[in-house]
């Protein structure tokens, strides 16, 4: 099992006071409460009132690592240089300019939601989405 630290929580994450939930146990708000509610003073959580204990809260966060890509300089050299023009302007529009060179260069990584983007992008410019991105890392998914 992946092991979740304090330092992990992102500062603004909400949790989820329900350690009676069916889903708890595999639940990254709910295991975040318990670090949170230890090293804080107050706590940001969803309100009690849109949790569903029912197995299938609309907030449920898997705790589960997922795979994050770093970087995509190898699919811009696969790329004809019209393609290429074409592609970087639509995933600018998307991410931002400066966000759009970070994400190339491999300084952010991209989540499994922002790797599907840049495949469809890369389809719709007729470029081989098939191609792998630069790196690969585990991480837990704090933000999708």
């Amino acid at each position: 099992m992946w092991e979740i630290k304090y330092s992990d929580v992102p500062y603004d994450f909400e949790a989820c006071i329900f350690a009676d939930c069916p889903l708890a146990t595999n639940c990254l708000r709910q295991l975040a409460f318990g670090l949170l509610a230890e090293n804080r003073k107050s706590v940001r959580i969803v309100s009690p009132k849109f949790c569903d204990k029912d197995g299938k809260c609309a907030y449920f966060r898997d705790s589960q690592p997922v795979v994050y890509a770093r970087g995509f300089v190898n699919l811009q050299q696969a790329m004809l240089p019209k393609q290429y023009k074409t592609f970087m302007r639509v995933l600018e529009g998307k991410f931002g300019r400066n966000n759009y060179f970070a994400l190339r260069r491999g300084e952010k990584p991209l989540s499994p939601k922002d790797q599907a983007v840049v495949r469809e992008v890369l389809r719709k410019v007729g470029g081989n989405d098939e191609l792998e991105f630069d790196g690969y890392e585990e991480a837990v998914n704090w933000n999708d």
